[in-house]
């Protein structure tokens, strides 16, 4: 969410919440729900405290989300040093709101209730590098 009234884009509250990835087969190993359900996880990702995550060749294995593990960290610690944190295809972010839905609030929300892209989405892309607020400046890098 980013502050609408402000000239330049930024974030509206100095906040960012993270949420654990972790690899499907260690979760499904330790945790016999998951193992019991990991095709029904794979397929609907219908186990509300996790957010199914498919594999991406050569970048991450196949991993789930634990949404009942959030951290609350401030902006100011991700962004000085600066840290990289994971962004989300809007496909991938409209998922983690309803499966937080459905988790957090016990509602079952439709996909067609949630927005596709956030409010002026669009002010905060950039193709300049840095790419991410969280990114070190590429001239001052050590």
């Amino acid at each position: 969410m980013y502050d609408q009234l402000a000239e330049d884009p930024r974030p509206a509250h100095p906040y960012r919440v993270l949420i654990p990835i972790l690899p499907l087969e260690e979760v499904a190993a330790a945790t016999d729900a998951v193992e019991r359900n990991v095709k029904l996880l794979r397929s609907r990702d219908s186990l509300h405290p996790y957010m199914y995550l498919p594999a991406l060749h050569g970048i991450f294995d196949e991993s789930v989300a634990c949404l009942f593990r959030p951290s609350l960290v401030a902006d100011d610690f991700l962004a000085d040093p600066p840290r990289r944190i994971a962004q989300m295809h809007p496909e991938a972010r409209r998922q983690l709101k309803i499966k937080l839905a459905r988790y957090w609030a016990r509602v079952d929300v439709a996909r067609d209730q949630f927005e596709l892209h956030e409010r002026n989405e669009e002010r905060a892309r950039s193709d300049a590098l840095p790419p991410s607020v969280y990114d070190p400046d590429p001239e001052t890098a050590p």
